[in-house]
């Protein structure tokens, strides 16, 4: 006699539409049942099909912790998804999110995210400790980075030999350049506008004759005012004219 998933309980079996699911959609409902009523304290009391008389052990499904319960078309602001936190009963079970009294509607319940049932090992990882392919991808997401976010990165590689700031840091940058009229410029600053109260990004050249001995670069924070990433050039030359090697030292506060 083949083996049945109504043999075996589904904690020690996952099968492919569990693995499938995505916790929200119709493709992962596997029962719907009548609500009776849901209480505060977070029981719902459910009426199940005449085919089915238990929710520890429905057919061949049983309803189980983190399994979502969809509830809709409630009678007092029960509608909702929630987590099923434990089935209590027969008819009866709790969940972990707050839930408001209410009677009628009903409820589909839905296997909960196939990922989460999908194990990770994260040793040797830098950015992921979750344990699971789900907590994997939430972890990773929360670290991406959008594309306006990278234009304003206060990062020097944004600025060394590109010239200034680009879209995103301010509508109208100003940059000034003192000693004013010198052809030996020790200063080179962006601001954040004309009025000088926020610095952006700056240089500052010691000149050896007619060519820099070093250049410091130094990227400012938000704050227009905390140096957030400093680097310096120290230059060596050939015949004291000739550029033939670079140093660069890199800070990062």
């Amino acid at each position: 006699m083949p083996l049945r998933e109504s043999d075996v309980y589904r904690s020690r079996i996952i099968t492919s539409p569990e693995l499938i699911s995505d916790g929200y959609s119709a493709k992962s409902v596997y029962l719907t049942c009548l609500v009776i009523s849901t209480i505060s304290s977070g029981i719902v009391t459910v009426q199940l099909p005449s085919y089915d008389g238990s929710l520890l052990e429905v057919c061949d499904y049983q309803v189980d912790p983190g399994d979502i319960a969809h509830i809709y078309g409630s009678s007092g602001g029960g509608d909702g998804y929630y987590t099923v936190k434990q089935v209590l009963s027969d008819t009866t079970f709790s969940v972990n999110e707050p839930i408001a009294d209410s009677t009628g509607g009903n409820v589909d319940f839905l296997y909960q995210a196939g990922s989460t049932l999908v194990g990770l090992d994260p040793v040797g990882m830098i950015d992921v400790t979750g344990t699971t392919v789900q907590q994997a991808v939430q972890e990773l997401d929360a670290i991406k980075i959008s594309a306006p976010e990278h234009e304003i990165l206060d990062q020097l590689i944004h600025f060394i030999d590109l010239g200034g700031p680009g879209h995103g840091f301010s509508p109208a940058p100003y940059k000034e350049t003192t000693p004013f009229g010198s052809i030996f410029p020790t200063s080179v600053v962006w601001y954040y506008s004309a009025a000088k109260t926020k610095k952006i990004f700056e240089e500052l050249i010691t000149w050896s004759g007619v060519v820099p001995a070093s250049i410091v670069y130094n990227m400012y924070g938000i704050d227009g005012a905390t140096i957030v990433q400093s680097a310096t050039d120290t230059f060596t030359y050939v015949n004291n004219v000739f550029e033939s090697t670079v140093t660069r030292t890199i800070t990062i506060p």
